[in-house]
């Protein structure tokens, strides 16, 4: 077998039930030697292309488990890195073993092995990245064009092909490490409780609790910030979800927000609540909880009322012109702004109108689109950048086009409030 071969096939759900199935072939194998076996790379990720090798990641008890581990995959016909000529791969510690197990006619296909102990780096690491990118499809397209790049440019040399994907790895990793604590409950220690003075700014009062997380086992991260929101006095512990992150840019690090379980702030209430700090940086947000607002554009024919819709070039799905509330902005000046930023259509909303829906955005977020209606005469003129293009439709053709999408029920409730108004 030759595992220095670059071949990238599109994905298939095969793929992903091949992996259910040898995981659970290698659990019944290792036994009590495997705390867990977890399916990952490119074969477990949607969207993306990847070779024929299923990966996987056995985190074992101890060092000793690792050998045992060892052993016996090798008697199931199993060949350590060493001795396979692979010449590329995820990076592993001195504790790690990376095995490879050829592809059998007819049976199993080939199947590579990360052996590691439980909590390790490199199991967080690969169980991470997996849920990073298995949560956040625009990141997984990413990550599939630079595989296809680094295919093209490098046929025959699997060095140069890792080092690609490696360096593009460690980019993400710290963002993939983060991301992964979303929604896990969290033990903080406030060492700023609200009503406290900064130690080294007197003018700066905290107007909520600030700490640091209990347990942490991210590296680099040995004094991660946290915001508290949902309590209205000052706390010495408090336990709570992860409900949004904060990633500061030029290296000025990475702040988590958490909250009571079964509360849920908005990216715009979030910036709310911690723009006493955050006003002093740039920072990016990554939240469970979206808010969108935008309209439903529309004008009156000879035929009937036709609704804007315009294609997102990221996601090449349709959608009314929407976006993120800005820290400040009322909804409708957000949806007056975003109407304006990706049409160049100046509109003025109808009064009465304003209706919203909630649906979830697995596998972790839950978003609620707001929107307002306005008329216009004009077309749009879109920034090709953000949209590819755009369509006027009518409700029968909105309805067939969006199909179960929740987005359909504004345009319903627009055309019913036009028809009745009317």
């Amino acid at each position: 077998m030759d595992l220095n071969a670059i071949t990238l096939k599109p994905f298939d759900r095969d793929r992903l039930e091949n992996g259910r199935r040898e995981a659970n072939a290698l659990r019944r194998t290792l036994g009590d030697l495997a705390t867990s076996v977890d399916h990952v790379g490119g074969t477990a990720l949607r969207f993306v292309p990847s070779s024929p090798t299923l990966d996987f990641v056995v985190a074992c008890p101890s060092d000793i488990a690792i050998s045992e581990a060892a052993r016996l995959l090798r008697s199931e016909g199993y060949v350590p890195a060493s001795e396979s000529g692979f010449t590329g791969g995820f990076d592993l510690s001195e504790h790690d073993l990376l095995l490879f197990c050829p592809a059998q006619n007819g049976g199993a296909p080939l199947r590579s092995v990360r052996l590691t102990v439980a909590g390790s780096r490199t199991w967080e690491d690969c169980v991470s990245l997996r849920a990073y990118l298995f949560g956040r499809p625009d990141v997984s397209r990413e990550y599939a064009a630079l595989k296809e790049k680094l295919a093209a440019d490098h046929p025959g040399d699997r060095a140069a092909y890792e080092r690609g994907k490696d360096e593009w790895i460690k980019g993400a990793l710290p963002i993939a490490r983060h991301w992964s604590r979303l929604g896990k409950t969290v033990t903080v220690i406030v060492d700023r409780p609200m009503g406290s003075t900064h130690p080294d700014r007197p003018d700066l009062v905290y107007p909520i609790n600030c700490g640091y997380p209990k347990d942490l086992s991210i590296p680099g991260e040995e004094r991660l910030g946290v915001y508290v929101l949902g309590v209205s006095h000052p706390v010495s512990v408090f336990t709570g979800r992860v409900i949004a992150l904060l990633f500061r840019e030029n290296g000025e690090g990475v702040r988590w927000v958490v909250a009571p379980q079964g509360r849920e702030y908005d990216q715009a209430r979030i910036f709310s609540e911690v723009w006493f700090r955050e006003r002093d940086f740039k920072s990016t947000m990554e939240h469970l909880f979206h808010r969108s607002v935008g309209m439903v554009v529309y004008r009156n024919t000879a035929s009937g009322y036709r609704f804007l819709l315009l294609r997102e070039s990221r996601s090449q799905g349709w959608s009314i012109p929407k976006g993120h509330m800005e820290h400040g902005e009322t909804e409708l000046q957000t949806a007056i702004r975003e109407v304006h930023e990706e049409t160049g259509l100046d509109c003025t909303p109808v009064p009465g109108f304003r209706r919203e829906v909630t649906y979830p955005i697995p596998p972790i977020y839950k978003k609620t689109l707001v929107a307002f209606l306005a008329p216009t005469d004009r077309n749009p003129t879109v920034q090709p950048e953000e949209i590819s293009g755009y369509r006027w439709v009518s409700r029968g053709e909105a309805n067939r086009m969006l199909g179960g999408r929740r987005i359909v029920d504004l345009i319903n409730a627009a055309a019913d409030f036009l028809d009745k108004k009317n």
